[in-house]
């Protein structure tokens, strides 16, 4: 008997839920004489309490709570709409920037109170129903671009069609949206709304063609100003009082809540603003917990272990010596160390590394880093001595910590290929690796020796040119061909061959190279002298390509100077020969064909 007492209460209350709104809308009528004149919802609720309603609520759910009936529908007024959208912002307050042009010049069909609030919430488009964002700019219809495309006809600009285009309140506009299209584009066609009213353009691209049709066919035709201006009033006629209403109701209406808009936008900050300040204090609060604990847990392992370490220390007093980026909201290392590397990531989700596990898991990983750092310091020792080299260590092994990838990281190229995989896992190595690696680096600080002892002879016997000390010592070890090679294409044509085999440089090689260094030196100043006088007329009109210019290059194998930048080769064929032996004649003629090629390509806009 429970079961059927529960049907029989179920069934009841299904009874009371769908007869006691009608019972109370039916009351309300029959309390008014006047009833069917009468909207139900003024006798509810009253015009002015749903007008405070409807200004109180945000664009979107002003148009939830109008599709609620018909009669929310009919009190529904551009300033509701327009106030809603304005202070709401986003998506829907562009639309209707798009919107005002179009109206404020009457080249559309003015939109319904309504119809304006589905525009600017539009998500969709009207005819595939594709996802966009906002109405169309000229248009004032919420169509995607690829349909956009279809429903617009560019017109060409002719004596034909001209007239027409440039008649007031014939809509043009971007086809897509964007300002560097043609602005020709009309609509193809009239637009209408499933319950027929018009939307979109006043005149399309179908009457500019039927009023062009029947001027032909006229005697005395008017002009296509005219025709078009009739046509409008055709259009009008029933309404005209009606859209300058609608039309200055939206303007006014803009201008009335401007300032509650720009109110409602500086308050919408400052609360994001004390949002975002109560977020950075609870992540700080947070990560100053995480930082303590683990703090604790190095010192407590520290204290733990036979001998305190003191890169543990060191690595502790990093941790304390954190600082807060408000900009970041959270902790940050300005200096370079392991515990940046390894805590940051704590730091930007501390949430993530609440328990003690994960904290735990991170204290080893710090211990394990710094232990597998010291290691490998010892092991370099072990090299360093091992070499015997006087510059074993500042030189040949010079290095730093790269705290990015926890390793040590060799200036010397062929160190690094030697070092480099070997050092990334130190626990694996014993005691015969590391001889053989140091046997390995001793090799290259034997075979650099005595090239570089050449080197610093040569050097001091050109220390009166200092451009040539500089071009010598920009250098670097091949592990290829196990040879220095220099940036300066003439110093390598001179020095390959000698530096590659410096036990066999005598004395009297030794005066050969440094005559040749010295002539192809004092040919490059005599050069660049040149090269500076012929881009010197270009200085002052055109400094910017004369920076540009500047960047050239001399082959002393063919003797030719080489411009970086296209136009210098395209202006000078490219290469010149024999710079040092041009006359003044020659110079001021390569620095006309330069100006020339200059001015022509300012006029032109051509982009090399």
């Amino acid at each position: 008997m429970a079961p059927k007492r529960r049907a029989a209460s179920k069934k009841n209350a299904s009874k009371r839920l769908k007869t006691d709104p009608n019972e109370a809308l039916n009351e309300a009528a029959r309390s008014n004489p006047n009833s069917s004149e009468c909207l139900i919802a003024e006798k509810l609720f009253g015009t002015d309490v749903v007008s405070v309603i409807f200004s109180f609520l945000e664009v979107r759910q002003l148009l939830r709570f109008v599709c609620v009936s018909k009669e929310f529908k009919s009190l529904l007024t551009y300033d509701h709409v327009i106030r809603a959208t304005m202070l709401s912002g986003g998506f829907p307050m562009t639309s209707l920037e798009r919107m005002i042009p179009p109206i404020r010049n009457r080249k559309i069909w003015i939109p319904s109170p309504l119809r304006l609030l589905r525009t600017v919430c539009g998500k969709r488009c009207e005819e595939c129903n594709a996802k966009t964002r906002f109405v169309c700019e000229s248009f004032g219809v919420f169509l995607c671009n690829k349909c956009l495309d279809k429903s617009t006809k560019l017109l060409r600009r002719s004596k034909r069609w001209t007239p027409y285009l440039q008649a007031n309140r014939v809509c043009l506009g971007p086809r897509k949206g964007s300002t560097r299209y043609s602005s020709s584009y009309l609509m193809t066609a009239p637009q209408t709304e499933k319950n027929g009213d018009s939307i979109g353009p006043l005149v399309t691209c179908q009457d500019i063609e039927n009023m062009d049709a029947e001027q032909h066919d006229s005697i005395a035709p008017p002009t296509p100003a005219e025709r078009v201006a009739a046509f409008i009033r055709l259009q009008h006629q029933p309404q005209p009082q009606a859209a300058d209403a609608a039309v200055k109701s939206i303007l006014q209406a803009i201008e009335d809540n401007r300032q509650d808009a720009v109110n409602r936008r500086a308050a919408v900050q400052e609360e994001k603003e004390e949002a975002r300040d109560r977020y950075g204090e609870a992540r700080r609060k947070k990560s100053d917990d995480l930082m303590t604990s683990l703090i604790e847990l190095l010192e407590q392992d520290n204290a733990d272990a036979d001998a305190v370490d003191t890169d543990i220390q060191e690595q502790v007093a990093k941790l304390k010596a954190r600082q807060w980026s408000a900009r970041q909201n959270q902790y940050t290392f300005y200096e370079d160390s392991i515990v940046r590397k390894l805590v940051m990531p704590v730091l930007r989700a501390p949430s993530k590394y609440a328990s003690k596990k994960k904290l735990q898991q991170v204290a080893n990983e710090i211990r394990l880093v710094t232990g597998e750092k010291r290691l490998t310091e010892m092991y370099i020792q072990q090299i360093v001595n091992y070499c015997q080299h006087p510059d074993a260590d500042s030189k040949v092994l010079r290095r730093t910590y790269r705290t990015y990838g926890l390793r040590y990281g060799f200036a010397n190229p062929a160190i690094r290929d030697i070092l480099n995989k070997p050092l990334s896992k130190p626990r694996d190595l014993t005691e015969q690796d590391v001889q053989q690696l140091a046997v390995q680096v001793k090799q290259i600080a034997v075979r650099q020796e005595p090239g570089e002892a050449l080197l610093l002879e040569l050097e001091s016997r050109l220390k009166e040119q200092p451009c040539a000390v500089q071009d010598l010592n920009n250098r670097s070890w091949n592990t290829w061909n196990w040879s220095w090679m220099f940036k300066e294409t003439y110093i390598q044509d001179i020095l390959y061959e000698p530096i590659s085999k410096p036990q066999d440089v005598t004395d009297a090689i030794l005066n050969e190279l440094e005559q040749k260094l010295w002539s192809a030196m004092e040919k490059k100043k005599l050069i660049k002298e040149r090269m500076e006088l012929l881009l010197e007329p270009i200085a002052e009109p055109y400094p910017t390509w004369k920076t540009r210019l500047e960047r050239w290059s001399w082959n002393s194998k063919t003797d030719t100077c080489t411009f970086w930048d296209y136009l210098g080769k395209r202006a000078l064929g490219g290469k010149l020969q024999s710079v040092e032996e041009m006359d003044d004649s020659t110079i001021r003629e390569m620095s006309n064909l330069l100006l020339a090629a200059i001015q022509e390509r300012e006029t032109s806009g051509f982009r090399f």
